[in-house]
């Protein structure tokens, strides 16, 4: 099977989730709708390529091979789920996560040309900052959004109700030339403040495929856990 099919597959198995989770509406306790914000984790990356890309009227040329460190930074999401799935302790639902990764430096061993002159100062594997990678005319700073189908097990305690979930989800990265899949885990609690509204906190790790950069670097694998707090409306 084709990277391409393998792709296509996921993203049929993710809109099967999609197509359960709004069937299992008619079979559930209820539904709700969830917000979240927290600080999320991009894992280093790494990974090879040919770059050709364009700084004003100049054409970047070469091979690089990369790994980069990224900060912490800020995670928006949001869900909408059933809960009590044919009666029982299962919760479906779909989420988007979105945020801004900040890289913190690269360490980048490059052989680059501009306008077909050779860069006599091109980095040897040498440590670079965000800035002075930005004045290479690469950007690895790119809004990233993981959209993601769940299953959940509640254990229903009253007012608090912990849990724990996984699911699948595709990773749409804005300068990717292609979509990437992967596998996602999530643990958490949720405490109802009133009958119809809760809060939480929830714990997520993301594992997939890395992105193909538009610059032409392939990322070999792309991680990231969140730690987010929650609020929600039972619908």
């Amino acid at each position: 099977m084709s990277a391409i099919q393998r792709r296509h597959l996921a993203l049929r198995a993710l809109a099967s989730l999609v197509l359960l989770a709004l069937g299992a509406a008619a079979h559930a306790g209820g539904s709700y709708i969830e917000g979240r914000i927290g600080a999320i984790t991009l894992g280093d990356m790494s990974g090879t390529g040919i770059i050709d890309s364009t700084i004003g009227f100049a054409r970047l040329e070469g091979d690089v091979a990369g790994h980069l460190s990224y900060d912490d930074t800020l995670a928006l999401g949001a869900e909408f789920g059933v809960d009590e799935v044919f009666g029982t302790s299962l919760r479906i639902s779909v989420s988007l996560d979105g945020f801004q990764p900040d890289l913190s430096n690269a360490n980048l061993a490059a052989d680059l040309s501009i306008n077909g002159v050779d860069v006599p100062d091109t980095p040897d594997n040498s440590p670079l900052t965000a800035d002075a990678v930005s004045e290479l005319g690469l950007d690895f700073n790119h809004r990233t959004v993981i959209a993601t189908g769940n299953v959940f097990f509640d254990l229903d305690l009253g007012a608090v109700v912990p849990y724990v979930g996984a699911g699948y989800g595709v990773l749409l990265v804005e300068n990717a030339n292609q979509y990437e899949t992967g596998f996602v885990a999530h643990a958490g609690v949720r405490y109802d403040i009133t009958p119809l509204n809760y809060i939480g906190v929830r714990l997520t790790w993301f594992r997939g495929d890395g992105p193909q950069d538009d610059t032409g670097v392939n990322f070999e694998t792309f991680e990231t856990q969140a730690l987010a707090v929650s609020i929600g409306v039972k619908l």
